[in-house]
């Protein structure tokens, strides 16, 4: 549960929807009309129930590429936080360096990481680039419960580690010999930055702009943004207000990236659909060789294979506090989707347009409960196993709103059968939330992946 406690706000939203077609040649498949169709759909909906703000959506074709927009204010050309999504950039970096020798994609990284970081673990030093690029090392990422630095605007501690926190924290990192199935580290992706900027001499940024930007003409992509380009930043927002952008000082290769639909249309039709698609490094930044757990997804370089409920697509997502992104690409129909939402939430709706099997999220059955059965659930609450965490819960005329220390409120939205959910998910599962009286106590459970348990109890 403690990762919902994040953010609260109310917000507005007023909608106009429509759809801009570009590059069409002749007329559009079936398919192409039902997916376009399929997004409008899910997109209005999510709007109408304030879901989301403002999400902005690209289909690409061998042929064609279809922009759908939301609010008639936004262009393809506005600037959004891709998040994770940067992941995909610095695999086809390293990928590239490795082509030129400049680094080699199996050999352990001692030399590199221990000019960096001195005090890393030996376990560390004997990984390779390939096992840093498919999360296959066994680095797990800082941990620290409801982070959220309110001046940086940043949700994940390492993003605000300094070169002597993270040097400090890899000393401590006892990795195995062998990884049985990938994890997801944000850290070992920040290590690959560091890696190739070592080998190259230059940094990330120029990196980025020599070896993909300048050649693809991406003018809209940046990774330090300049001044002149500020009034194209879109502001993100969590649960309606307007928060802080995220600010990346030292590992910009996990998530620093600030593109516009337009230019990622360009360069995922160069991946996707290009002569590119035939070369050995787009070979390599295909596969995906290992499975995650009973999802059935596997990671690949920089993005992973969603095999659920029968599917098979490339997935990359993205998510920083304020903006969600999302690339779906079924190589079998030849669609790519690229989908940047300027709130932080967005969950499973995007997998759904390449595989109808996958359950449509329980966010579409909101329903008004009375106020005075809001009031009834109102009080503070002891968190279960963290005695000395209080939550408090207080009602509005149409949610409820919880607090956890210092942090800006949750906001729960009633649901049927009794539960509530929160606008925070996350795209394996949706968490419900509800409260159950047992002997005069009443207790907040939280059901996720058909698992139920207790998160607090009602202090008296």
């Amino acid at each position: 549960m403690k990762k919902y406690y994040l953010f609260y706000f109310k917000h507005k939203v007023i909608c106009a929807i429509f759809i801009i077609s570009t590059k069409l040649i002749g007329s559009s498949s079936g398919m192409m009309e039902n997916l376009e169709e399929n997004i409008f759909i899910d997109l209005k909906e999510r709007v109408n129930l304030k879901y989301n703000i403002n999400p902005i959506a690209a289909i690409l074709a061998p042929e064609s590429t279809s922009y759908i927009t939301i609010n008639n204010q936004s262009t393809i050309h506005d600037l959004y936080e891709i998040g994770s999504i940067t992941k995909f950039f610095t695999a086809h970096l390293a990928l590239l360096l490795v082509e030129e020798g400049k680094i080699n994609l199996h050999q352990p990284i001692e030399t590199f990481i221990a000019e960096i970081f001195p005090n890393a673990h030996e376990s560390l030093k004997n990984k390779s680039l390939y096992q840093l690029l498919t999360h296959t090392t066994g680095l797990k990422d800082p941990k620290q419960n409801s982070y959220y630095n309110k001046l940086s605007g940043n949700t994940l501690p390492i993003v605000d580690y300094d070169m002597s926190d993270i040097d400090k924290f890899l000393s401590t990192q006892k990795l195995p010999p062998d990884v049985e199935r990938p994890i997801y580290s944000n850290l070992g992706y920040g290590l690959i930055g560091l890696i190739l900027e070592k080998v190259s001499g230059k940094s990330y940024g120029i990196l980025l702009h020599e070896y993909i930007l300048r050649p693809l003409n991406m003018k809209e992509t940046f990774i330090e943004m300049p001044k002149n380009s500020s009034n194209r930043k879109v502001v993100g927002y969590c649960q309606g207000v307007p928060v802080p952008h995220w600010n990346i000082k030292y590992l910009k290769a996990f998530a620093s990236i600030v593109s516009s639909l337009h230019d990622l249309s360009i360069y995922f039709n160069y991946i996707a659909f290009s002569d590119f698609k035939n070369s050995e490094i787009a070979k390599k930044l295909e596969k995906t060789p290992y499975s995650l757990g009973k999802f059935r997804i596997k990671f690949g370089m920089g993005w992973s294979m969603d095999m659920r409920y029968e599917g098979k697509i490339n997935v990359l997502t993205g998510r920083t506090l304020g903006f969600s992104s999302f690339i779906g690409w079924n190589k079998e129909s030849s669609r790519l989707v690229i989908l940047l939402v300027d709130s932080d939430t967005f969950g499973l709706t995007a997998h759904r347009w390449f595989n109808p099997s996958i359950p449509k999220d329980r966010l579409n059955k909101q329903i008004t409960l009375p106020i005075k059965t809001l009031k009834s659930l109102e009080g503070k609450y002891r968190l279960q196993g963290e005695e000395n965490i209080i939550l408090v819960v207080q009602a509005t005329e149409t949610h409820l709103k919880i607090y956890c220390e210092n942090e800006p409120p949750t906001i729960l939205y009633p649901s049927d059968n009794g539960y509530f959910f929160t606008k925070q998910l996350y795209d394996s599962s949706s968490s419900m939330i509800f409260f159950k009286e047992k002997k005069g106590k009443l207790s907040i459970y939280e059901s996720s992946e058909n698992k139920i348990q207790i998160i607090g109890e009602r202090i008296k």
